[in-house]
């Protein structure tokens, strides 16, 4: 299920007055997760769906953390 915050910039760039997004937080998150399975011998795909899953559980994380900050 997608979440408001999975195109949050994991990176933005300002140029020349312009934001420049490049890859997504969820995106980061996934592929840092992914490292940690990557070399085991699961398929490609059963890897991606992990990562994701945990990248995720990440945004859903951090998206209720920030809100008790500021609650």
């Amino acid at each position: 299920m997608r979440s408001k915050h999975d195109g949050i910039p994991a990176f933005p760039e300002a140029c020349n007055g312009q934001i420049f997004s490049g890859m997504t937080l969820i995106d980061w998150f996934a592929g840092q997760a992914m490292t940690g399975v990557a070399i085991t011998d699961e398929r490609e795909d059963k890897v991606a769906e992990w990562a994701y899953g945990y990248a995720r559980a990440m945004i859903d994380e951090r998206a209720k953390l920030r809100k008790e900050e500021n609650d």
